[in-house]
């Protein structure tokens, strides 16, 4: 988020349109990357509180959020590029 759009709420506007593009996509879980202590307010927790981990490097900032009230899927999250 560019320092000029910081506290005009673009960063909550850009977040709660990604979700409901999910959600309108059918998607059922979203994982980003994240700070913990920003995410927390749109329902996100620590992906590896899910068992969600990123097989390349120590992702503390990795959240996911489940869009439809199920469990979450857990296992190493991968890039298309990699899988």
């Amino acid at each position: 988020m560019l320092p000029s759009y910081q506290r005009q709420g673009a960063g909550s506007a850009a977040v709660i349109a990604a979700l409901g593009t999910a959600r309108d996509r059918g998607e059922q879980s979203v994982v980003v990357l994240g700070h913990a202590e920003y995410y927390p307010r749109f329902g996100f927790r620590q992906a590896t509180e899910f068992g969600i981990h990123h097989p390349e490097f120590d992702g503390p900032n990795l959240m996911a959020l489940s869009l439809t009230g199920d469990t979450v899927p857990a296992g190493d999250l991968r890039y298309p590029v990699n899988a």
